[in-house]
């Protein structure tokens, strides 16, 4: 009975010593974390099925705190804006799988009834945006330094997109920041309170990214995973392709 016993024993140890490590999959926060993991969640089950892998689906409270998980490379695999991008690959060893095949517009959008009709309009108004370190947000101030522009733009940080669109609602500012994705990916009734005035920019869109430290055979499963399976474009709001090195590449300078 005592042989039995530490047999089993033996057996539940040595099977906890080996067993693979439960896969961390990031998403940065461009919607509540509420939204967020309730809009991915489907995304990382398939992923965990296809790879017969245990995958935690994470992320953050703010633009900032997930670039310091990026920085410590806690994620396995991870979503991620251009902004992020090339650090993460150059720096701290995220390779790209996939991204987005349209590419990133900002856009500004202001209440329907708002006597705001184009960019210029802009000056002396009070602006929200998702978080300094967002794509969207580095895009408009390039879009006012390119054209010369001389505005004054009070801007409000509102840390992810749904509260940049919350934040016009209530008329707590007169505009919002947003990309042409998150947009589209509120519920038609919502998109028709707003009205778009300006559009810029197009650059790399959303990237797929796994950590160097897996192994090549997952990395391998991953990627045809997330070229092929329908689920995908429909989590992450479009087609995806394979990732395009030149172009992610060129995005550090795309975001001067």
């Amino acid at each position: 009975m005592k042989n039995y016993i530490f047999g089993i024993l033996f057996f539940w140890v040595f099977t906890a010593a080996h067993a693979e490590p439960v896969m961390q999959f990031g998403v940065f926060p461009h919607l509540s974390p509420h939204q967020l993991l309730a809009r991915y969640q489907p995304l990382a089950d398939a992923l965990s099925d296809n790879l017969s892998r245990s995958i935690l689906l994470k992320t953050s409270r703010d633009f900032q705190m997930f670039q310091q998980k990026i920085i410590s490379e806690q994620y396995d695999f991870a979503l991620l804006q251009p902004l992020f991008y090339p650090d993460a690959h150059e720096l701290y060893g995220y390779e790209p799988i996939v991204q987005l095949a349209e590419p990133l517009s900002a856009i500004v959008l202001v209440h329907k009834s708002a006597q705001i009709h184009n960019f210029s309009d802009l000056d002396n108004l009070t602006v929200a945006l998702p978080s300094p370190l967002a794509a969207v947000t580095k895009l408009f101030e390039r879009e006012i330094k390119q054209n010369g522009v001389k505005m004054m733009v009070r801007s409000v940080y509102t840390k992810s997109h749904d509260r940049c669109y919350q934040a016009v609602l209530s008329r707590q500012v007169d505009a919002c920041v947003s990309a042409d994705r998150s947009f589209k990916g509120i519920p038609i009734a919502v998109q028709q309170k707003f009205k778009e005035v300006a559009r810029f920019g197009s650059i790399p869109h959303v990237i797929l990214v796994v950590h160097k430290r897996v192994s090549e055979s997952v990395r391998k499963n991953a990627a045809a995973f997330f070229l092929q399976d329908k689920i995908v474009p429909t989590v992450v709001g479009g087609v995806v392709k394979k990732a395009n090195a030149a172009e992610l590449d060129n995005l550090r300078v795309l975001l001067k």
